[in-house]
């Protein structure tokens, strides 16, 4: 289905290296960048977006079991209008 695609495409990239842009790795990397640049106005602001992703992790992981187990189910059970998916 397209949307398992778009899910393990956004937690491919969320757990991708330093060089994929997304990533949760690259945006700590801009973290430290601005941290040891004595910048701390932008390690705030980054630092919350960092917490977002990361959030993002467990939260794509559930909806990806829940779809698979809403796709069993779908399976063997007709739509309202008595076809099949």
């Amino acid at each position: 289905m397209r949307i398992d695609k778009r899910i393990d495409r956004s937690l491919s990239r969320l757990n991708g290296p330093v060089s994929v842009r997304g990533s949760i790795a690259r945006l700590q990397q801009r973290v430290d960048n601005a941290k040891a640049a004595g910048h701390g106005a932008i390690e705030t602001y980054l630092k919350g977006r960092l917490a977002y992703r990361k959030s993002l992790v467990p939260t794509l992981e559930q909806r990806s079991k829940d779809l698979a187990k809403v796709s069993d189910w779908c399976g063997p059970n007709p739509t309202a209008d008595g076809a099949t998916p």
